[in-house]
This record gives C-alpha cells, sequence and structure tokens, in this order.
C-alpha cells in the first residue's frame, strides 16, 4: 500500500481506537440517578463503589427506582437483568440488552447461575491476560436487579422443584457475587422490606444502602470501598 494512502488510514484507525476505548470507560464509569431526596437533589448511584440496597415499605417506589436503573443502564450501554415479581419491571422498555424475568422461577434461578457462571468466566481470562503480562479487554458491564428479594426468595422456596434447597444455593451465588462480581463488572442492585435475610444483612455492611419514602428515595450510608 502506498504511504500516502497507508498513513491516513492508520490515523483514522488510531482514532477510532481511541474513542472507542474511551466509550469503553465511559461505560465502566456510569452513574446511576436513583431520583431526588427530600431537598430535591437527586441521589447518585455509583456501582464502582459498591453494590445497592434499597429498603423500603410496600409502595414506597422500590420498584421503580429499580426500573429506572434498568433503562439507565441499558442506555449507556450496560445489560441489564431483572428478577422480581410480576409488575413494574415488566413496564421495562424492550432493549437487546435488557432482559426482564417476573414469570418463571426456573428462569429467574437459572439466570443467578448464569450470572455467577459468567463472574468465574471473567475472572479466568483476567487471569489468563495477567499470566501473559497483558489487559484484559474492558468487559460489558451488568446490572443484576432483584426486586423485593425476600418475597423472591420464598417464591422459590416455595415452587422450585428442590424447594428451599435451591434458594439457599441461589442466594450463596448472589452472595459470591457481591464478594467477587463488582471487580469484573457484574453488579446487583437488591430491593426489600427489610434485611431479615441473609443477602440484605450482607449487603448493609458492604453496600450503597438507600430507604424509600413514597415516590422519593434518600441516602442513609455509603460503607462500601473499592477493593
Amino acid at each position: 500500500m502506498d504511504l500516502v494512502v497507508f498513513l491516513p488510514l492508520l490515523l483514522v484507525m488510531g482514532a477510532f481506537m481511541f474513542f472507542a476505548s474511551r466509550r469503553q470507560r465511559k461505560q465502566m464509569q456510569a452513574t446511576i440517578d436513583l431520583g431526588p431526596v427530600e431537598a430535591g437533589e437527586h441521589v447518585l448511584w455509583d456501582p464502582r463503589q459498591g453494590h445497592l440496597l434499597i429498603i423500603g415499605d410496600r409502595d414506597s417506589g422500590k420498584s421503580v427506582i429499580q426500573r429506572g436503573i434498568m433503562e439507565t443502564a441499558v442506555s449507556v450501554g450496560w445489560q441489564a437483568w431483572g428478577l422480581g415479581l410480576p409488575g413494574e419491571l415488566d413496564k421495562v422498555e424492550d432493549h437487546r440488552y435488557a432482559q426482564v424475568v417476573t414469570a418463571d422461577v426456573s428462569d429467574q434461578l437459572e439466570r443467578i447461575r448464569a450470572a455467577s457462571e459468567l463472574m468465574r468466566e471473567r475472572y479466568h481470562l483476567v487471569e489468563v491476560a495477567s499470566l501473559a503480562k497483558e489487559r484484559p479487554e474492558p468487559f460489558q458491564p451488568i446490572v443484576l436487579v432483584l426486586d423485593d428479594y425476600a418475597h423472591l426468595r420464598q417464591r422459590w422456596a416455595d415452587l422450585a422443584p428442590a424447594g428451599e434447597h435451591e434458594a439457599d444455593v441461589a442466594e450463596n451465588l448472589l452472595l459470591g457475587i457481591h464478594r467477587l462480581g463488582r471487580s469484573v463488572g457484574i453488579h446487583l442492585s437488591v430491593s426489600c422490606r427489610g434485611i431479615a435475610h441473609h443477602l440484605g444483612q450482607t449487603m448493609a455492611a458492604g453496600s450503597t444502602v438507600v430507604h424509600t419514602s413514597l415516590w422519593r428515595s434518600s441516602l442513609e450510608t455509603e460503607m462500601a470501598h473499592a477493593r
């Protein structure tokens, strides 16, 4: 190829790779608006700083916040997987990066297993790249939304073929994602009415915690730190 032709082409390719890399970094750094607080200001969740735990009474707006999280995530190029009861999550706009499972218990449990397996695969890729002294390609971030978790878990225990055992297995997988998922781009957003369950108690000590009032959210504490 003639040098006069090759050099401009090289510059164009280099510029494309630069801006593509910037776009990937922007996706990894996205923050999500959770809505207005009492003073009228908006609370922003930065997934890099911890998973999200939303606590509130019935009809306090938790599901609306979770729906907003999913729609914001896909708008910036993330994947959003939503598990909940039939209702608000079903209103998430159709998008190739959005997957909502509200009716089928087996599908919900399979989605949790898939998230855990993906986390292990990503860790393997990081290890391979590290051994080769290379930087791994950026992972597409995923937010795994679990809406009204205590009811979800009880539904798994009541309706899954192996009952309580399958609910326990799913919760253990979620605890593993809570510990390790964030470093490979897998983030949890869990809403519930209280934290009597093991997942909520664990997340309360290492996540961004938000309490809701009707149609509002207020930031209670942000205890997480980058691992």
